[in-house]
């Protein structure tokens, strides 16, 4: 692993922030995601996009979940998968696509129109992955503007390897598939790998089982989704939010202890973590 480079505190880069701005500066940020009943996923991927600087974030997202998150993240824009015009999708700066989602014809239906309209960084995670899994043809979508950031068991799927193989040599498939794709990865675990589209790969041992909790990789998408909508580049938005996403999750624990604490208060960790850049 001599190539494959440890992400420390040196690697983290945050976006410039003038004295002076507003939103509009500040990117915007499109979140696809929330069937129904599933409203906590956009919601942590949206306040945690909040929380790292981005300037607007609107959730696509089922019609049913519109008064819970207008409740949970009043901050958010809120628009409806069955009214909205595909052809705003590329005045964003930045799509994450999948969370909470879940994969009903009308999900699969819409992911893959923003696949094939999307010109933005994107960035899928969890059902985006799974419809990605059984609807193959999207692989073609997959290129050097998209993220892909699977749990073992998603990864699995994507490949059709075994959680053992893969965890017997979780760099190694992961290059494969970045290559024979085109496309970046985030391979989450304990430790987690990145590759880039150009086979930089990074690793990261930064978290412990305060993040082993529902909405954890919520958070994480919503973070990444956020730095590519300010306009980091891939490769210094995926090292420095999976390394801040394992801090504040860290953080969190030390406060609550890693039974205790929640996807929320890892939010609120991620805001003190990244305060200290």
């Amino acid at each position: 692993m001599t190539d494959t480079k440890l992400i420390t505190e040196a690697d983290v880069k945050l976006p410039e922030r003038r004295y002076v701005t507003n939103k509009g500066d500040c990117g915007k940020l499109l979140i696809a995601g929330g069937g129904r009943g599933m409203a906590g996923a956009p919601s942590f991927s949206a306040e945690s996009a909040y929380r790292s600087g981005v300037g607007l974030v609107e959730i696509l997202t089922h019609a049913d979940n519109r008064i819970p998150l207008q409740i949970l993240i009043p901050e958010a824009i809120v628009s409806f998968w069955d009214e909205w015009n595909i052809k705003r999708l590329n005045t964003y700066s930045a799509l994450v696509a999948g969370v909470g989602m879940g994969k009903s014809d009308e999900t699969r239906r819409l992911l893959s129109r923003l696949l094939e309209a999307a010109k933005i960084p994107t960035v899928l995670d969890a059902d985006a992955l799974n419809i990605i899994s059984d609807m193959t043809e999207l692989k073609e979508y997959l290129g050097e503007n998209t993220v892909l950031t699977p749990h073992l068991m998603e990864f699995s799927r994507l490949t059709g390897l075994d959680v053992g193989t893969i965890k017997a040599s979780p760099l190694k498939y992961a290059r494969e598939f970045c290559e024979k794709y085109g496309t970046n990865l985030v391979l989450k675990d304990k430790t987690t790998y990145i590759v880039l589209f150009d086979g930089s790969a990074f690793m990261n041992t930064t978290g412990d089982s305060t993040l082993s909790k529902g909405g954890s990789g919520d958070i994480l998408a919503g973070l990444i989704g956020s730095l590519l909508a300010q306009k980091m580049p891939i490769c210094d938005a995926l090292p420095t939010a999976v390394y801040l996403h394992g801090k504040a999750g860290e953080r969190a624990g030390e406060k609550l202890g890693q039974r205790g604490a929640l996807a929320r208060d890892v939010i609120l960790s991620l805001a003190e973590e990244i305060k200290q850049f």
